[in-house]
């Protein structure tokens, strides 16, 4: 029983000192692991000391890409097609490739080679706030003592760009385009198993 508790008590000593660790680092605009976002990759820190996060060639070009797609008038779905027909890995395969690690996994009881683009992994991409180069915790701006946003790596959008993309993706999001009444009670709730998109009802005519 003694030991137990030992054994429990360092476990919990553990996960506190990790937690600080990982505090400290967002604190200090350092990379401390986990899911890159999308048009970055992890760099030495200028200081020596850690890591930090840079532009990623390969993907930060694709980022301004789908954000001039998107300002143009293309739909998420529209835009998440191309990119699927570019054969563009999405985020959590292109943090595996800078890992050395094979793309793919499993994903609703099946596996993949890779994961396709859907307008939710778009959308993610799209309202992070680290395309302003901002360390973000649970998907929000980690803030030091005097409130100012902790930056991570140079912005991929300014200030200006990010809020007015906010700003469009809002107002899409609030009925630019109205729905149409429907028997189809799962509209906007089921999603495939397969690619995690939305399922939309359709009619089929003869």
């Amino acid at each position: 029983m003694e030991l137990a508790q030992v054994a429990e008590q360092e476990a919990h000593t553990l996960s506190a000192r990790l937690t600080s660790s990982h505090a400290a680092l967002r604190m200090i605009g350092r990379y401390g692991g986990g899911l890159v976002p999308f048009g970055y990759r992890k760099s030495p820190h200028p200081s020596g000391a850690g890591w930090c996060l840079t532009p990623d060639p390969d993907t930060v070009a694709i980022v301004r890409e789908i954000v001039d797609d998107v300002r143009s008038g293309l739909s998420p779905v529209a835009v998440a097609g191309r990119l699927n027909d570019a054969d563009v890995p999405v985020p959590r395969d292109r943090h595996a490739l800078l890992q050395g690690r094979p793309m793919g996994g499993r994903r609703h009881g099946r596996d993949f080679d890779k994961f396709r683009w859907t307008s939710g992994t778009l959308s993610k991409v799209l309202r992070s706030p680290s395309l302003k180069g901002h360390r973000i915790h649970k998907g929000q701006t980690v803030h030091d003592a005097a409130g100012t946003p902790v930056l991570i790596g140079p912005p991929l959008l300014t200030e200006e760009g990010f809020d007015s993309l906010q700003e469009l993706l809002k107002a899409r999001s609030n009925g630019s385009h109205p729905r149409s009444r429907t028997t189809a009670l799962l509209t906007a709730v089921a999603y495939c198993s397969g690619c995690g998109g939305r399922m939309y009802f359709a009619v089929r005519r003869s």
